[in-house]
């Protein structure tokens, strides 16, 4: 019998329209269905879903998601079946209002475009990482979430192993330690990873939860430290 508990669809998701920047996650679960026997999330749903969330009632509103088999956003249609189906179960989308009154232009990004869950983790020279992240809820800033630049430089690492393997390894703007655990994961001898002070607990509850990971590949020290760019120690 499958648990209410259970996952149906992870989603990651931009308001277009609001003034944040921040990538917001829900997770679907079986509970949240009106047809628990099905256990599947229908376009309308999503629709309805994603409204609710944002306590937006607007008619004209638009999702998009992000098809990775044809690397696009695609109008999500609402008389789809099976969302996770066609898309997976985890998926990256955008909400936007289609009033030209509140649609004002943003210069910041909107969010990732690959999708990213740490249940499913990242697998990395055949091992899988698995690093924990939080919504951006408040004004802190951005280092809380696992971002496309570190999955792109994690596994461009993992294509070009000799740049870390056996060296000391400092990774600027951790976050929430990818990179760093990734390197480690490839063999580097020592990794620091270094951001604001309000990344470090994430960060290091991380790199802790992948130290014995990492020392099997030959990494002797992952450590944690507040570096701030803008002002070097």
């Amino acid at each position: 019998m499958n648990s209410p508990d259970r996952v149906i669809l992870v989603v990651l998701f931009d308001h277009v329209n609001e003034s944040s920047d921040d990538t917001i996650k829900i997770r679907i679960r079986e509970r949240d269905l009106p047809q628990a026997a099905n256990a599947t999330v229908s376009g309308a749903q999503l629709y309805s879903m994603l409204l609710n969330y944002c306590q937006d009632s607007a008619s004209n509103a638009t999702i998009d998601i992000y098809d990775q088999e044809t690397e696009s956003f695609q109008l999500l249609d609402h008389n789809e079946n099976d969302v996770a189906k066609r898309f997976g179960r985890c998926i990256r989308c955008t909400l936007t209002c289609s009033d030209p009154s509140v649609n004002e232009p943003r210069d910041a990004i909107m969010g990732r475009y690959f999708a990213y869950d740490a249940d499913g983790g990242l697998e990395i020279a055949g091992t899988t990482i698995h690093v924990q992240e939080t919504p951006n809820i408040s004004e802190a800033g951005t280092g809380l979430n696992v971002w496309d630049g570190a999955i792109l430089l994690a596994k461009h690492l993992e294509l070009s192993p000799e740049l870390v393997k056996g060296k000391r390894v400092l990774e600027l703007g951790a976050g929430c330690g990818l990179v760093g655990i990734a390197a480690g994961v490839l063999g580097a001898k020592e990794v620091i990873l270094t951001d604001l002070p309000y990344c470090l607990p994430l960060m290091k509850k991380n790199v802790d939860f992948h130290q014995e990971m990492v020392a099997k590949n030959g990494c002797q020290q992952m450590t944690c430290a507040v570096c701030d760019w803008y002002d070097p120690p």
